[in-house]
């Protein structure tokens, strides 16, 4: 296997031979997603990517699209976007996206799962939980209409008139609508008597039908039920946490909500009364799975941080009678994370060029960043592109192969026409990079 970084394979020989941690510095701007989609090219399976933030784990997602091949794409994972032991549950996209992350990553469908480490620490569904509540369902097999509808109210899905948002269904006759919350655009379902005719996607704004759907895997609405099974013998348990946190004048209005199966704001922080025995992220994949840190040092100052606001919101809820299960039965500390990592095979990239300690094994990577490219245009400059047109002529004169990524067509073509008065060989490739970069250019 032949790659554009040929460290990539040595750091997959590193690791094959029981070197728990291979140390990557020095790399700068979106080399690391190319160096990731490099190592899953040459067969590092199902890593899991640690960043230090929700919006350094969207914007290496974003990197490694752009790097990857059609087969190879990035999986999500995002953070809760309420605050820990808030009286706010996350919103229904995030949700949405978590849960079709875990079912991804249950069913080996997630190449690369990517997360940032607030998402690291914070416990999830158990595998078995998540697996016997959500639903199959295959066009044109039967499937009791009622006992569906009884199981979507389970899975935690609302009734409504007509389905906008994420989490609800409606009836109206033989139709079902139904709008899980890992899609993009709801479903219907069109019944004769149990048998379900037709499955298609529809937009929620017009309502018309859209493309037909052959099968169909309904998850949970949320990250917590309230099916009969889980509030069975819920009483007691609620108690013991309201009298833990001195606030029993609370657990007769929280369990008639519960029994009734209203998902009031923040009920979220009480997931671990109703399935005990949280799981972690890592339990969903191989112990084999190797973990990708992005920016250690970065990593590291954001768990701590994320912590002290777990402590905070503790605090908060102490003051404001909010009840909530303890704060070790829904996230991690940071020691217990270490303790994970420790566990794993590790690579560390870092834009760092630091110290190597002797336990870890360090592969350097040439890598500069194009921050020197910056060119000042004035009105009175002919040759505005001058320094740009001499750093790629060097780089061409040392053989270097170039690619300039461009937003749109117009602005390639905008900028070949402003290269071409400096003689420099131009040509636009409608391409994805990997085949665009080891292409022959044209003669």
């Amino acid at each position: 296997m032949t790659t554009l970084i040929p460290q990539a394979i040595d750091s997959i020989a590193a690791l094959r031979r029981s070197e728990r941690r291979v140390t990557v510095p020095g790399l700068k701007g979106s080399a690391p997603a190319l160096y990731v989609a490099e190592l899953v090219r040459a067969g590092l399976e199902n890593p899991l990517v640690i960043t230090p933030t929700q919006e350094a784990a969207e914007e290496f997602c974003r990197e490694l699209a752009f790097f990857s091949t059609g087969d190879l794409h990035a999986t999500l994972f995002p953070a809760w976007d309420a605050a820990p032991f808030s009286a706010t549950s996350p919103h229904p996209d995030i949700t949405g996206a978590r849960l079709d992350t875990l079912f991804r990553m249950q069913n080996g469908l997630a190449r690369i799962t990517v997360m940032p480490v607030a998402a690291a620490l914070q416990r999830v569904l158990p595998r078995k939980t998540l697996n016997d509540a959500s639903c199959y369902l295959l066009a044109g097999e039967d499937f009791e209409r009622d006992d569906l509808l009884a199981r979507l109210i389970r899975m935690g899905y609302a009734n409504v008139p007509l389905v906008e948002d994420r989490g609800t269904f409606a009836v109206r006759g033989g139709i079902l609508d139904i709008f899980p919350p890992n899609l993009t655009t709801p479903v219907r379902i069109e019944f004769f008597g149990d048998t379900a005719e037709t499955i298609r996607a529809f937009d929620p704004l017009t309502q018309r039908s859209l493309q037909p759907i052959e099968e169909l895997v309904l998850l949970p609405s949320r990250e917590l039920l309230l099916s009969d099974e889980v509030l069975e013998d819920i009483s007691p348990r609620l108690k013991k946490v309201c009298d833990d946190l001195d606030i029993p004048a609370n657990r007769r209005l929280i369990l008639e909500d519960l029994q009734n199966t209203v998902y009031f704001q923040g009920i979220d922080f009480l997931q671990p009364l109703l399935h005990p025995g949280l799981e972690t992220i890592f339990d969903y994949v191989p112990a084999t799975a190797p973990l990708i840190l992005l920016d250690p040092e970065g990593i590291s100052y954001a768990s701590l941080s994320f912590c002290e606001e777990i402590e905070a919101g503790i605090a908060k809820a102490a003051t404001t009678g909010f009840a909530h299960s303890p704060a070790g039965e829904l996230f991690l500390t940071d020691a217990e994370l270490t303790a994970v990592v420790a566990r794993r095979r590790v690579i560390e990239l870092s834009g760092l060029l630091l110290d190597t300690p002797e336990a870890h094994t360090a592969i350097a990577i040439p890598c500069l960043d194009n921050g020197d490219l910056r060119v000042s245009v004035s009105k009175e400059s002919s040759n505005a592109l001058a320094p740009l047109a001499n750093t790629l002529r060097s780089w061409l004169n040392g053989s270097e192969r170039i690619a300039i990524a461009c937003h749109q067509q117009a602005q390639a073509e905008r900028l070949k026409d402003l290269l071409t008065p400096y003689k420099l060989p131009c040509f636009i490739s409608e391409s994805g990079f990997i085949e665009a970069v080891t292409t022959p250019t044209p003669s």
